[in-house]
């Protein structure tokens, strides 16, 4: 027959009103092989993504810890500007009661 070549394990009651268009186990192989390669598209895409957020993750947390670091830094820093602030004002004061008073300097060198 004919139609055999076109329509192959279709009879013709089939071919007539065109419902053997595709076998139904060739279907199935069909779309078990579309969803695989679909489910293996997903899985690189999640690694990918996931790999892509440790990542930046990573880098955030390290620029996160240098702000901190230079943040902590600059406050040291300040801290210790102030505190020789208050003591050359300190030393100031002691040397103008000093003089108001006419005391004698201290020698740390005369106690040794």
């Amino acid at each position: 027959m004919p139609f055999d070549w076109y329509y192959p394990d279709c009879n013709i009651k089939h071919v007539k009103y065109n419902v053997c268009w595709v076998s139904t186990s060739a279907a199935a192989i069909v779309i078990a092989i579309c969803a695989g390669i679909i489910a293996v598209i997903l899985i690189a895409c999640l690694c990918y993504c996931c790999c892509k957020c440790k990542e930046y993750n990573r880098i955030h947390k390290k620029a996160k810890a240098q702000k901190w670091n230079d943040k902590r830094t600059t406050a040291q820093r300040e801290l210790e500007d102030r505190q020789s602030v208050r003591s050359d004002q300190r030393k100031a004061e002691l040397e103008a009661y000093r003089m108001k008073y006419n005391i004698p300097a201290k020698d740390n060198d005369a106690k040794v």
